[in-house]
């Protein structure tokens, strides 16, 4: 895969903590044969191989095709929060541009998706620091409270708990005296992405799939009514096949999505190791920690108590990883003032499939040919739960009967409007700029 295609990081400059820290993923060779199954999977991502899990599981005979290695895109470069809410969309605004039954659908697939993540990792022993102690969201500012309220009521109407935290409760639970107050979603949790993306790896082939690595996709064509991968050094022919790339296709999928998402840059960081005491104040019962901001500070432990958080791209903060981290550590002791020192050394980037919905669309590309693609930086539980969705369309569902929007061909519009990404949260961040001015919330600039 060409550097440019990586992100904003040079590959040889890239530190990233998950790919260390994970345990080893399965042994999976490059394809050098020509074979044939029932369903050809182009990405071993979340969306793949959480897709090949139920396929196998039910006696499909399915491949997997990964360019890289497992958890080499997105599901192994984000910041490891299993979050099963909206971010930038809500249920009202869906049931506008989806309709009343498919919104519904859709949003107890994401409500949903906390608990497929769980229960995958129970089932089948993935080792990857899974935490289930809650998503922490804090009000930066007194102004901040109202909307706090609002998504509690939103989610305990699709079955999800949640509290509501006064400002002192808030700044004991997440150790930062900017918060005004809180609220804390019970069912979310975070996790070692990486490592979670090499157990579902493991429990596709112990479920019977077929799983091959550094195998890039370098043709894709119909012959008769199966379609023909051709890879370096081998071929498959499938009766049908699924592109689950995200923002990370090569070759012709690449081709054949784009206009489908925009790629938008993200990078991460993880601080040096922290001394333990400070695990008593910050985070104390291992939430992952999010602010109202709409650019919002995200932060999580580690097992070996490494603060993570990432960073969207603003001047040179986000694009370059020494200033970045040097804001970081800035930011983060005015988050936290009881932290004298923090080290920022471990620098990696990635990209976000982005499309105007932000939740993931399947595309009918031709006749047995499908793309899922949109995720839109809420991969660790929508993937997960999307995989289910997907097995029920390639059995033979109607696009009907699945959660997931499902589309004929590929709206190029959907890329034009995302890459206005840029646009949006330079305008986001002038709004709560203004509103904290105004309101008196917490700010770092």
């Amino acid at each position: 895969m060409p550097k440019e295609q990586l992100g904003h990081i040079p590959e040889d400059q890239e530190d990233c903590i998950w790919w260390k820290s994970a345990p080893p993923g399965p042994e999976a060779v490059p394809l050098e044969e020509d074979i044939e199954c029932d369903v050809a999977i182009v990405g071993g991502g979340y969306t793949g191989l959480s897709t090949a899990i139920e396929l196998a599981r039910k006696g499909i005979d399915c491949v997997v095709l990964e360019a890289r290695f497992i958890g080499f895109g997105a599901s192994g470069r984000n910041a490891g929060h299993c979050t099963p809410t909206f971010h930038l969309t809500s249920p009202d605004k869906l049931r506008q541009r989806l309709g009343r039954e498919k919104a519904d659908q859709l949003t107890r697939l994401q409500v949903s998706g906390a608990d497929r993540v769980f229960s995958l990792i129970e089932k089948y022993q993935i080792s990857c620091e899974a935490k289930r102690n809650g998503y922490l969201r804090i009000a930066h500012g007194p102004h901040r409270l109202d909307e706090l309220r609002q998504k509690k009521s939103l989610y305990e109407g699709f079955g999800l708990e949640g509290e509501l935290l006064d400002a002192k409760s808030a700044q004991d639970l997440s150790g930062s005296p900017r918060a005004y107050g809180g609220w804390l979603l019970k069912q979310g949790g975070h996790l070692n992405p990486t490592a979670y993306a090499r157990g579902l790896a493991r429990a596709a082939i112990q479920e019977g799939a077929r799983l091959y690595q550094e195998t890039p996709l370098l043709e894709l064509n119909r012959t008769g009514k199966s379609w023909e991968l051709r890879t370096p050094q081998g071929r498959v022919r499938a009766n049908q096949a699924l592109l689950a790339t995200g923002a990370y296709a090569v070759g012709p999928a690449s081709a054949l999505l784009k206009g489908a998402t925009h790629p938008v840059p993200i990078m991460g960081f993880a601080s040096e190791p922290l001394p333990s005491e400070l695990r008593q104040s910050i985070l104390p019962d291992d939430q992952t920690l999010v602010d109202t901001h709409k650019d919002p500070i995200l932060y999580k432990w580690t097992d070996d108590h490494r603060l993570v958080t990432t960073v969207y791209p603003a001047g040179r903060v986000g694009r370059e990883p020494e200033p970045t981290a040097r804001w970081l550590e800035a930011r983060t002791k005015w988050m936290f003032p009881q932290i004298e020192t923090v080290t920022f050394r471990h620098p990696w980037s990635g990209r976000l499939d982005v499309q105007p919905l932000t939740l993931p669309q399947v595309h009918n590309l031709e006749e047995g040919l499908w793309a899922c693609v949109g995720f839109s930086g809420r991969g660790v539980p929508t993937a997960s739960a999307a995989g289910v969705e997907l097995a029920r369309l390639l059995e033979g569902a109607s696009s009907d009967e699945i959660a997931l929007p499902v589309r004929q061909g590929v709206n190029k519009i959907s890329g034009r409007l995302a890459s206005l990404h840029p646009v949006v949260m330079t305008w986001n961040r002038t709004k709560d700029w203004l509103a904290d001015r105004l309101h008196g919330g917490e700010a770092f600039r």
